[in-house]
């Protein structure tokens, strides 16, 4: 596996990441004015998908974050002023993820390891953020909360844990998805080859 990439596989990032970046910029807009719950989760799922395509279709293990690089500046630029943590976010996502295949390789355990971070990405990044702006003591309003309306049963931790084991579960489903899919599309690419 050389490093380099070669135009067809530069041709496969330009193609995959743009096509990350549409879905982010089309049905990420589409979703948040819906106010749809989880549209980080459902849009990680669909770039850890196009990203992990690329990764295999490529057998390039940076293919990955060159994806997603095109995929964040289009996100970060579809706006009317330039707006960073989009950027942040996908690449955070992405770097996630390439470090996992870059230390294990391009095969099915990465790839499911890697999906499964990568989708659980999104809400780590909103934990993160409420920490930093409110300290780790607003998730005792959600407690608190539950309390008042007698689910006194239910933990916020738990409940955290739980939401993170889904996320997991979903990336990993996520990365299965994207290994079928290239798997398939490099089975129709020989035959058409050999049809010639």
């Amino acid at each position: 596996m050389s490093g380099k990439l070669s135009n067809i596989e530069l041709a496969y990032v330009a193609t995959f990441g743009t096509l990350w970046g549409v879905s982010e910029i089309t049905l990420g807009f589409t979703l948040h004015n819906l106010h749809v719950p989880f549209t980080g989760l459902i849009q990680t799922f669909i770039g850890t998908v196009i990203a992990l395509i690329t990764v295999k279709l490529t057998n390039k293990k940076r293919a990955l974050i060159y994806t997603a690089m095109i995929a964040a500046v289009q996100k970060m630029l579809s706006f009317t002023t330039i707006k960073i943590f989009p950027f942040i976010g996908i690449m955070v996502s992405a770097a996630v993820g390439q470090s996992v295949i870059s230390v294990l390789g391009i095969n099915i355990i990465s790839f499911v390891v890697a999906g499964a971070l990568m989708c659980g990405w999104p809400f780590a990044q909103g934990l993160l953020f409420y920490f930093l702006a409110y300290s780790p003591r607003f998730l005792g309003i959600y407690q608190d909360f539950f309390n008042k309306i007698h689910l006194q049963n239910i933990n916020i931790w738990t409940l955290v844990k739980v939401i993170f084991i889904i996320h997991f579960l979903i990336g990993a489903f996520a990365a299965l998805l994207a290994w079928k899919i290239s798997l398939s599309i490099k089975k129709r690419k020989q035959e058409e080859q050999h049809a010639q």
